[in-house]
């Protein structure tokens, strides 16, 4: 099997992307679309995060794999959807289960992450301070070594503090991609996924 990688660039459109890759503003990315295949998407209905990533890795629709929205009614009560939520095996899952070894990264709805033959790291919605690896000491052995991960903002963006909002999600985005590359090298994969979030969040503020 030729290993794969898959990157998510979250919220990105082509209107953007060409026109800044046909500037030289995104040579890599104008390189991978020159030598390989892309095209438009076409979106979830509702076209929601939380229920897009999970009919991207599943391949099936929500009626199937489960998840509607960001949270599900429970008992007159509401909680968030996690990956317990989701009814049919992501890709990851199924090639887990075939032998090869994988690494998830930074995927919404993957927490609580569910044991793999290879690793994840939980995405969108994990909880900070709750463990949101597998396998649960993944990140541990990089103590001392690297800054530690962040699985969110901690500056939420208010009209006057652009510069300190900045800074915190250059610093976020830095962090995840030093243990994504650290994390590519200490792991042999077959397939790898990571998604970039920042390039959706930043839209938002």
């Amino acid at each position: 099997m030729t290993r794969v990688l898959v990157i998510g660039i979250d919220g990105a459109t082509f209107d953007l992307i060409t026109p800044w890759s046909k500037a030289g503003d995104l040579p890599n990315l104008a390189r991978l679309m020159a030598e390989g295949a892309h095209g438009p998407l076409e979106s979830t209905l509702p076209p929601v995060t939380s229920l897009a990533w999970p009919t991207f890795a599943t391949g099936m629709n929500s009626g199937k794999h489960g998840v509607f929205d960001f949270i599900r009614p429970m008992g007159g009560q509401f909680e968030l959807v996690n990956a317990a939520s989701i009814r049919t095996p992501a890709v990851w899952q199924i090639l887990s289960e075939a032998g090869r070894r994988i690494g998830v990264m930074n995927v919404p709805v993957t927490y609580p992450p569910t044991p793999v033959n290879g690793f994840i790291v939980g995405g969108m919605l994990s909880p900070v301070g709750g463990t949101f690896t597998y396998p649960a000491d993944l990140l541990d052995g990089y103590a001392g070594q690297m800054k530690p991960y962040r699985i969110a903002p901690q500056v939420q963006y208010k009209e006057g503090n652009e510069a300190e909002f900045a800074a915190d999600f250059l610093d976020l985005v830095e962090r995840r991609g030093e243990y994504a590359l650290q994390l590519m090298s200490d792991h042999p994969y077959d397939f790898l996924m990571f998604d970039l979030q920042a390039t959706d969040i930043v839209q938002l503020a």
